[in-house]
């Protein structure tokens, strides 16, 4: 039933009633098509040297143009242009062809046009033997990439658009395909041809895109691949049987497009409808016109390499600027002994060179990424059974260890991290909101529409943490104080512990502008390009000046100025505005004595920022008067005792500020300076 509906399509396009020949001298010599099994037609004259396929017997050309609508669905057009075909696949063994054809030449086209409603032994005619042929012909190339395919209806053509060559023009009226009935055809039977195409709509394998067939939604995973800078390998079979020539083109869909393609393939471009921008796209002609029929078919890959392609645009496919990652450390010293470090580590993206050096291989032999961005992580964590935690081993956890050591003085050990829990800002299980972190209406956990499709800016958060040890803040003030700016940079805190420093914070108020960019260069050197953040809560003796006062905050980004403020101070200063006396207030506990500035033994007056006092004892040994020379002769021993009960200085470094200092914090720092070789007195 399917191929009497063809042959009526057929024959409701072509002339029904024969042309009578144009006027003037016949130029065919033959009258077989007038003489043999009908009365009537006229076939141009046999001549091997126009066959281009004589040893097999068949000349066919055509094209198969496999324009995929999404990774899942191909549109695929086979269109055959039938110069000459076997005489047993139409059952003509017994038309002599005359000229200098033999039992086994094909036959041409003219004579298939002019015999085509002959009916044969089996009582089909040469119409319907020459259209199973060609759907025979359709199954071979579809069954090469698309196996159990069903067959659609063919149709005829008027021209086939070849862009390896020149088009064909094609011809299925009998009455106007000879050089006596037309006058712009040759004396050629195998010209014009007869052209029929047949239109299928088929299900792609994924492998034929380079995709894995375990892929959940292959689409969506493609074209998150090719936004994300990815390079996707396709390869689809072409086949030519003995006899054909046969034109493959494959058309990518429109977010896709050709960056290379494997010889012979050839690399071309379209503008689809609609688009503003050119595409490309590959092609290839396996020309098999001189093979033998004894002979496996001539066949080749059509091996294409896919990038990302906007149609509007001839931008990058993917916006990744920025650092690979960033590491927050949250330092909690507010115990010195018990120092607790909480370690973030945002993945923004990996270039591939990080991702071989970390042994992460999420990719395939098809599949070439120049990086994977934390979009794209989540794509292979929805769409595929990948081994995601493959990541968690990846990252160095003892090189970051031991940076955060080096930087905080403190023995830092990470444990093994783990994806830390997604909220709005990003994590492994991140969902997008349409409209707001992604053009798409629909949630996903991969963006592959808009400004930031498949970009890092929603990072995948791992999260680590150490045992608890003991930090010395003075280690990190140091390191300020060392990168500051002015003569400040030259205080040396090498000798003093927190203790020390929490007494001289009292009097001590220190503003400087700093370069936190050392942290930068404890990494390792093939680390990745990394944002480097430590968030310190300050032990209750300090304060920070900037801010929070009870944290401050260490920026290091990869580039660019790391400089900024920091400023502390001690948060019990010290009162140093009160009298000292001798004796009145000092009898401690149930003295009911009080030092004022009214004091008669007052030393020191609430206002005074130094105050010293001197006892001097004098014993006096031998008196004697020299009355010949005029002169007294004394000798003594004398004790003098300085006493140093504060001491105001002049302030003479900008980024200092101090306060009057009090004997015991003068005692401490005489004792600080002891430390050294050789000591401070």
């Amino acid at each position: 039933m399917r191929r009497a509906a063809v042959v009526l399509v057929l024959l409701l396009l072509s002339q029904s009633a024969a042309a009578a020949p144009p006027p003037g001298e016949a130029e065919v010599a033959n009258d077989i098509c007038s003489t043999w099994e009908t009365s009537s037609g006229v076939c141009d004259d046999y001549d091997s040297a126009l066959d281009s396929s004589p040893s097999s017997g068949t000349w066919v050309e055509g094209t198969v143009e496999l324009e995929i609508e999404t990774a899942e669905a191909i549109e695929m057009v086979v269109s055959l242009a039938i110069h000459e075909l076997p005489r047993g696949d139409l059952d003509l063994f017994d038309l002599d062809l005359e000229g200098d054809s033999n039992p086994s030449s094909g036959i041409p086209a003219d004579y298939i046009r002019n015999y085509r409603d002959l009916a044969r032994s089996d009582g089909e005619s040469v119409e319907d033997k020459l259209v199973e042929k060609i759907e025979e012909i359709i199954q071979a190339i579809v069954d090469e990439n698309f196996p159990d395919a069903e067959m659609t209806p063919v149709q005829p053509l008027s021209i086939i658009d070849f862009v390896t060559r020149e088009d064909v023009h094609c011809s299925y009226d009998p009455t106007s395909d000879s050089i006596d009935e037309s006058n712009d055809v040759a004396n050629d039977p195998f010209n014009p041809p007869i052209c029929l195409k047949a239109h299928l709509s088929l299900m792609v394998e994924p492998t034929n895109l380079g995709m894995d067939p375990n892929t959940g939604d292959v689409d969506r995973m493609m074209r998150g691949l090719l936004r994300m800078g990815a390079h996707v390998e396709s390869n689809f079979t072409t086949i030519a049987e003995a006899g054909q020539l046969i034109e493959y083109r494959m058309l990518p869909p429109l977010y896709a497009q050709a960056a290379s393609v494997a010889a012979p393939g050839l690399l071309l471009q379209r503008t689809p409808a609609g688009q503003t921008t050119s595409q490309r796209y590959s092609a290839m002609a396996v020309d098999n016109l001189a093979g033998s029929p004894l002979a496996v078919p001539a066949s080749s890959l059509l091996r294409t390499e896919l990038i990302h392609y906007d149609g509007t645009s001839t931008g990058p496919s993917s916006d990744v600027s920025g650092s690979e990652l960033t590491l927050e450390l949250v330092v909690d010293a507010r115990d010195r002994m018990n120092t607790r470090f909480d370690l973030d580590i945002e993945i923004h993206h990996l270039w591939g060179d990080t991702l071989v050096d970390w042994g992460v291989d999420l990719g395939s032999s098809s599949i070439s990424m120049p990086l994977l961005t934390a979009d794209g992580i989540r794509m292979f964590d929805t769409e595929l059974d990948s081994d995601i935690e493959q990541i968690l081993d990846a990252v160095p956890i003892e090189a970051l260890s031991l940076t955060f050591s080096q930087a905080l003085g403190a023995e830092v050990g990470f444990q093994p991290p783990s994806f830390a829990p997604a909220d709005l800002l990003g994590g492994l299980m991140f969902t997008h909101r349409g409209g707001e972190t992604c053009d798409e209406n629909l949630p996903f956990r991969y963006c592959v529409d808009g400004r930031s499709a498949m970009s890092g800016e929603y990072p995948v958060v791992l999260q680590t943490t150490s045992m608890p040890s003991t930090m010395h803040i003075t280690q990190v003030v140091q390191q300020l104080i060392a990168r500051a700016q002015g003569d400040i940079s030259t205080i040396d805190l090498s000798i003093v512990n927190d203790e020390d420093l929490a007494a001289m914070m009292s009097v001590l108020e220190i503003k400087m502008q700093t370069d936190a960019g050392w942290l930068q260069d404890l990494l390792p050197a093939d680390f990745p390009q990394t944002d480097i953040r430590i968030v310190l809560h300050l032990p209750d003796w300090v304060d920070s000046t900037i801010g929070d006062p009870n944290t401050i905050v260490l920026d290091a980004p990869s580039s660019g100025s790391s400089r900024e403020i920091f400023g502390f101070t001690g948060s019990r200063p010290f009162d140093w505005q009160h009298a000292i006396c001798l004796e009145s207030g000092r009898g401690g506990i149930g003295d009911p004595s009080v030092c004022s500035d009214e004091s008669e033994d007052l030393i020191c007056g609430s206002n005074q920022k130094t105050c010293v006092s001197f006892d001097v004892e004098i014993d006096i040994e031998r008196f004697a008067i020299r009355e010949t020379r005029a002169a007294i002769e004394l000798e003594f021993s004398a004790d003098i005792t300085l006493e140093l009960y504060r001491l105001g200085l002049v302030e003479k470094e900008e980024h200092l500020s101090l306060e009057p200092i009090p004997a015991d914090l003068i005692r401490r720092i005489i004792a600080i300076g002891d430390r050294r070789e050789g000591g401070l007195l």
